[in-house]
């Protein structure tokens, strides 16, 4: 799961960017991921607190890390498909100007954070279990929400104005559809 969380950023940081890095900024979040990544890392190897602990007649088949696996892909493949899309649309000169509110940027307003968020959760419900991934979900939950979206949200306002007063009209749920 790790590699594919490299591999994603990466993709992101190659392919999807349109703005220049700072090296303060790369380095930054390059160290938040490590750090992110050695800790999940640290606690799947650790038996004390491992999602896979055996007992004497238990199998690998451990719920928490079935689930945890799973709800990776949904949540990851989501944040990558959100790219995906929002990259083809700033890709058409057609749409220079506009703010991106079609496919899952249709249903909420940040659908690449609720991936983001999932992903992270689960992560951290596999290699830990369930209150690791409670935590950590609910940790960028509450982050995005209280501080990302404001901020991308004042960001919009004054790059697109009305497109973006009626984008929040038409789309009122931020990170999670009918409640967030």
């Amino acid at each position: 799961m790790l590699c594919t969380t490299a591999v994603k950023h990466i993709w992101f940081a190659t392919c999807v960017i349109e703005e220049a890095w700072t090296v303060q900024g790369a380095l930054g979040v390059g160290t938040y991921n490590i750090t992110c990544n050695t800790l999940n890392n640290l606690l799947f190897l650790c038996t004390a607190t491992s999602a896979t602990r055996l007992s004497a007649g238990e199998s690998l088949s451990n719920p928490y890390l079935v689930a945890g696996v799973s709800l990776f892909v949904v949540g990851i493949g989501l944040e990558w498909q959100c790219e995906i899309q929002r990259k083809a649309f700033k890709k058409d000169p057609r749409n220079k100007g506009k703010p991106f509110t079609k496919g899952l940027f249709g249903v909420v307003r940040h659908p690449n954070y609720s991936g983001y968020t999932l992903w992270r959760g689960s992560l951290g419900l596999a290699t830990s279990g369930p209150l690791s991934g409670l935590f950590i979900g609910s940790f960028f939950l509450w982050d995005f929400w209280a501080r990302a979206v404001p901020a991308l949200d004042e960001y919009c306002t004054k790059r697109y104005g009305a497109m973006w007063a009626e984008y929040k009209q038409r789309t009122p749920y931020q990170l999670v559809p009918f409640t967030l």
